[in-house]
């Protein structure tokens, strides 16, 4: 199940990349804000509350929730940054975005 999911998601980026590369000039840029953008926000919120599941500290539960909080912001900012690239930049960026939370619900139901 785990390599299926893997290829899969192997796939889903492959695919997603050459439809970027195929698309235009912005749509390249924008697929990679996407993916790191998410990639990065992602990761920030693992590590707090991660960080919240094994120590008992009074900033680990503030951590954690600005980190939750901080989400949206940093992806609209992202959003943002992919806007010059021309139409093609936002469009490629929701791309990747949805590329990352894709790869994420497939490793939660591959780690159940």
């Amino acid at each position: 199940m785990r390599r299926l999911a893997g290829a899969a998601f192997t796939a889903a980026a492959v695919a997603g990349l050459a439809w970027a590369i195929r698309t235009g000039n912005g749509a390249v840029p924008g697929f990679v804000l996407g993916l790191a953008g998410t990639a990065s926000v992602q990761a920030a919120v693992w590590m707090a509350v991660r960080a919240l599941g094994t120590t008992r500290h009074p900033l680990a539960a503030g951590a954690a929730a600005a980190a939750f909080l901080l989400k949206l912001p940093v992806l609209v900012a992202f959003w943002i940054l992919s806007r010059p690239f021309g139409s093609e930049g936002p469009n490629a960026f929701v791309a990747g975005l949805l590329l990352v939370y894709s790869g994420t619900l497939a490793w939660a139901l591959v780690k159940r």
